[in-house]
C-alpha cells in the first residue's frame, strides 16, 4: 500500500537529517588533529565524549549514511510517482467534468424542446377537440351570469304584469282580502 504523501515527506526529512548529522560528526572526527592543534579537543570531548573512532565504525557510519540517502531517494521517487498519479487523476476528472457539463447543457436544451413540444401538442389537441381556452371559459361564465340575471328579471316582470293578473281573474279566490 502506498504511503500518504505526508509520511513520505517525513521519511525524506528524517533521512536527510540523519545524513547531515552523520556528516557533521564524521567531519569533526576527520578534523580532530586540527582541533588538537587549536586546543579545542577538550571542549568537543565534553560535548561528544571521547573521540576515539575506529575505521570500522567510520565505515559503518558511511554505510548507514548511504542507506539513509538511498531511503530518502526512494521516498522522493514515491512522492514523484504519487504526484504524477494525482496529476493524471486530476486531468481525468477535468475531462469527465467537461463532458458532464456538455451533457447537462444538451439535456437542458432537449428538456426545453420537449416542454415546447408538449405545449404545442396540448394546444393542437385542445383545438381539435374544440375545447375552449381558459379565457374563453371565463368569458362564457361571465356572459352566462349576466344572462341569468337578465332572464330572472324578465321572468319576474312577466309574472307580475301578465301571469299574476291572469291567475287572479281566473281564480278570484286567490285574492287576499
Amino acid at each position: 500500500m502506498a504511503k500518504h504523501p505526508d509520511e513520505i515527506v517525513g521519511d525524506v526529512v528524517v533521512a536527510l537529517l540523519r545524513t547531515a548529522a552523520d556528516f557533521v560528526i564524521d567531519s569533526i572526527f576527520l578534523l580532530r588533529p586540527t582541533l588538537k592543534r587549536l586546543g579545542l579537543e577538550r571542549k568537543l570531548n565534553s560535548y561528544f565524549g571521547e573521540m576515539e573512532v575506529t575505521v570500522d565504525q567510520r565505515i559503518q557510519k558511511i554505510d548507514l549514511a548511504r542507506d539513509n540517502l538511498a531511503e530518502a531517494l526512494s521516498a522522493m521517487d514515491e512522492l514523484k510517482s504519487s504526484a504524477e498519479e494525482n496529476r493524471a487523476e486530476l486531468q481525468r476528472l477535468q475531462v469527465a467534468l467537461e463532458k458532464a457539463t456538455a451533457e447537462k447543457q444538451d439535456l437542458s436544451a432537449y428538456n426545453q424542446d420537449l416542454r415546447k413540444l408538449a405545449e404545442l401538442e396540448a394546444e393542437s389537441v385542445r383545438r381539435a377537440l374544440g375545447m375552449p381556452t381558459p379565457r374563453e371559459v371565463l368569458r362564457s361564465k361571465v356572459i352566462s351570469f349576466f344572462a341569468g340575471v337578465l332572464v330572472t328579471i324578465l321572468l319576474s316582470l312577466l309574472y307580475d304584469f301578465a301571469a299574476k293578473p291572469l291567475f287572479l281573474w281566473a281564480f278570484p279566490s286567490l285574492k287576499g282580502g
